[in-house]
């Protein structure tokens, strides 16, 4: 065996390989294997319930359990055990593999993205190459959370052993595995069947909970579905899951107990710190990304949410908008993983369909109110929106309807005035379609929408707006843009702010056209707590005397911030002259 093996890693070109490897299928069926080889077995069973469950499609010739199953193989189950083969199809983002196939490229984008998969080399997955039993419980491991590497779960020499310790297989199993070089697809099957039953690492959660529950990947039919000839996972589905004939409609009370952690109310303000308003919005990842509408947050220049807990947490960064369908995706950091809603298919749901609507109308927090859809297909001003009888009010926007089965299907956006049962919502199937863009905070995103806020003349001249003494009336102005203003009475201070969205060094200069003046004057860089991040200094350039600043920044909202710094005795001239101002990023 070992010399037919060695043989076997020598052949160079990809018609050999083929041969050997179909010649290594039957030589490896031909050779007893512990557990794995029991007479007859290729476990059509298991391979049947995943089949069922959506996790394992099959080719043109069958399920084909006899044969050696391949890289890329291996990574469309690992993508589909992960819950995200639909957004990985969304996203079909770019690899480098060059040996792929188009049918491969979605999962292998997704999951190289993701850095989940390494290739054979620079630019080669190993496309067709057989799968070996260490690569594939890697895989496995991988989608239960674990890590491989130095100062992680598990070394990649050691994936056998994890697998073993965290219950995938059995002794005898893990015994077998040890002793065969690669993995037919049945082998596959069945190891992701058993995985199925396995807890997500440092959780109580299965594996297929999770695919159920949290990622909408399996669903409660295919579940019981699949059932029907398989008394282990049926077992598992009413113990677990609670899921038996007839109970996978939740009432309104589980609708509210398994969403309501995922939704919270929104408070958005002015560049004044003024309370603009308030609206809804529900996480959709454990990593603090929500949706909400686009007019909740248009015009904010910061805005903060209220979770369940009793916590408050900033909004961080807008991720995308979508001003059309009036939808936009941002992100909260935490410490802590978030709750988060499954997002169902709108285009599923019928006229007549009971539907709930959980928000925060008038502010008041985690409404949930019931009603059935009137109309899924309903125009409303150019707009095709979901049309329902859940009672909805202002605040209500960027809320989550809910399904049945507690799946979002809509985002509650809009109602009549004097009709208090007529409200809108915008399909959740527009929720993948918003585009994503670079992180940019709510402040950011204003200031590229609202420039106009500083007037400039013909030549581009911008000029200081009063009152702007404080970090919230702070004017606003592009770099490599002159500022024109004044220190117009004793004591004034001129506040601008400037966003960065990345390590940006800042380069500053000012002058009066006056030497005095100018030397009477200081610069500061500050962040938003007011800590000082650079100073300014008096430079001689060109024979001018300028006040210049130079600092570092990382991303986030800073503020220049200039004012007197001599004696006093003339405070009366500062009224009339103005200084100049330019800033630009090296």
């Amino acid at each position: 065996m070992v010399h037919f093996l060695r043989l076997h890693g020598q052949m160079k070109t990809s018609k050999y390989k083929k041969i050997w490897a179909v010649l290594l299928t039957l030589f490896l069926l031909l050779i007893p294997q512990g557990a794995w080889a029991a007479s007859g077995t290729s476990y059509q069973a298991e391979t049947e319930t995943l089949h069922r469950l959506g996790l394992f499609l099959g080719t043109e010739r069958g399920f084909e359990l006899h044969r050696l199953a391949s890289r890329a193989e291996s990574a469309v189950m690992l993508t589909r055990l992960l819950g995200k083969e639909n957004l990985a199809k969304e996203l079909n983002a770019n690899h480098p593999f060059k040996d792929s196939y188009a049918w491969a490229d979605p999962y292998l984008g997704y999951l190289y993205q993701e850095r989940l998969t390494n290739g054979v080399g620079p630019d080669l997955f190993g496309f067709g190459e057989s799968i070996t039993p260490n690569q594939f419980v890697t895989f496995l491991l991988r989608s239960l959370g674990y890590q491989e590497g130095e100062d992680k779960d598990f070394a990649f020499e050691d994936a056998l052993e994890k697998g073993l310790e965290v219950g995938l297989y059995s002794q005898v199993q893990y015994d077998s595995l040890q002793s065969m070089a690669w993995l037919t697809r049945g082998h596959c099957a069945l190891l992701s069947y058993q995985t199925l039953f396995v807890s997500l690492k440092d959780s109580d959660i299965f594996l297929l909970e999770k695919l159920y529950l949290n990622d909408g990947a399996v669903t409660g039919e295919a579940i019981l579905a699949a059932g029907e000839n398989d008394k282990r996972l049926s077992a598992f589905a009413a113990k677990e899951l609670g899921l038996t004939e007839g109970s996978l409609q939740l009432s309104a009370g589980e609708i509210y107990e398994k969403a309501s952690s995922a939704v919270f109310l929104i408070e958005v303000f002015d560049r004044k710190d003024v309370l603009l308003g308030t609206g809804s919005g529900f996480f959709i990842g454990d990593d603090g990304r929500f949706v909400t509408n686009y007019h909740v947050i248009k015009n904010a220049y910061r805005a903060k949410v209220h979770l369940t807990d009793g916590k408050t947490y900033p909004v961080d960064v807008v991720l995308g908008i979508d001003e059309n369908n009036d939808l936009a995706i941002l992100q909260i950091k935490t410490d802590k993983k978030t709750p988060y809603l499954t997002i169902g298919n709108a285009e599923l749901m019928e006229n007549g369909d009971k539907i709930y609507a959980l928000g925060s109308p008038e502010g008041h927090m985690n409404t949930l109110t019931e009603g059935i859809i009137t109309n899924k297909h309903q125009s409303v001003n150019g707009k095709v929106l979901i049309q329902m009888t859940a009672p909805i009010a202002a605040g209500s926007s960027g809320g989550a309807l809910l399904n049945e089965w507690g799946q979002v299907i809509g985002v509650t956006s809009s109602g009549l005035k004097d009709e208090k049962n007529v409200g809108f919502a915008v399909s959740a199937n527009h929720i993948a379609d918003v585009p994503l863009t670079e992180e940019k905070s709510l402040a950011f995103l204003f200031n590229e929408h609202h420039l106009d806020v500083m007037p400039s003349d013909e030549e581009g001249n911008y000029y200081e707006q009063e009152p702007n003494d404080t970090r919230g009336n702070a004017n606003v102005y592009p770099a490599d843009e002159m500022m024109i203003g004044a220190i117009d009475k004793p004591n004034d201070v001129d506040m601008f702010r400037i966003s960065v969205q990345n390590t940006t060094h800042i380069a500053v200069g000012l002058t009066c056209g006056s030497d005095w003046f100018t030397e009477n004057l200081v610069l500061m860089l500050i962040d938003e707590e007011e800590n000082i991040i650079a100073l300014s200094d008096v430079e001689t350039i060109n024979n001018t005397r300028m006040q210049t600043l130079y600092g570092t920044m990382e991303k986030g909202d800073y503020y220049l911030a200039l004012m007197q710094n001599g004696p006093k005795e003339k405070d009366s001239l500062w009224y009339d002259v103005p200084y100049y101002m330019i800033y630009y990023y090296e």
